[in-house]
């Protein structure tokens, strides 16, 4: 078989799900950009439940990617079908990780004053609170003043931003 007969097959194979293709790239964009604009780095910010939680989705792979082609697991027989299963477990895997990842950010960073993104406005002029994600000035286990993270991880230390 060509190469471009192999493509071809796996474009009919494709086009059913086409759509939820589609749906899954405009949400992992979506949830990417906003948390990206609301101060998000990959690498800055580590979530214990976002990782476990992206493991689980990819390990549930296991069960409905062969659903998807009316298939079971124990016909995965070969070394090639193996191979092929394991890429898209991990495939899954950093998928979930891409959209939970930022979506733990979104809902836990701005209530424990994580630091923002540096196009947002980080001392607001009216004096009133502060911008999304600011670290507050007099944090719960500081002195009036210090600016550092300590105390203010609500969390128990399940999520946090990576020290500098």
């Amino acid at each position: 078989m060509t190469i471009q007969g192999a493509l071809t097959i796996l474009m009919y194979a494709l086009a059913p799900f086409l759509w939820l293709i589609v749906a899954g790239v405009g949400l992992l964009l979506a949830v990417q950009l906003v948390a990206r604009l609301r101060g998000y780095h990959a690498l800055g910010y580590r979530c214990l439940g976002a990782n476990l939680a992206a493991l689980a989705v990819g390990l549930s792979g296991l069960w409905w990617i062969p659903a998807f082609t009316n298939s079971r697991l124990a016909y995965v027989a070969t070394l090639f079908d193996w191979v092929a299963m394991v890429g898209a477990v991990i495939g899954l895997t950093v998928a979930a990780w891409l959209v939970l990842h930022p979506i733990s950010y979104l809902m836990r960073a701005p209530a424990a004053g994580l630091t923002p993104h540096p196009l947002q406005d980080a001392h607001p002029a009216d004096g009133e609170g502060h911008g999304q994600g600011v670290p507050r000035q007099d944090n719960l286990a500081g002195q009036p003043g210090d600016a550092t993270l300590t105390g203010v991880n609500k969390w128990e230390g399940r999520c946090r931003e990576k020290a500098p």
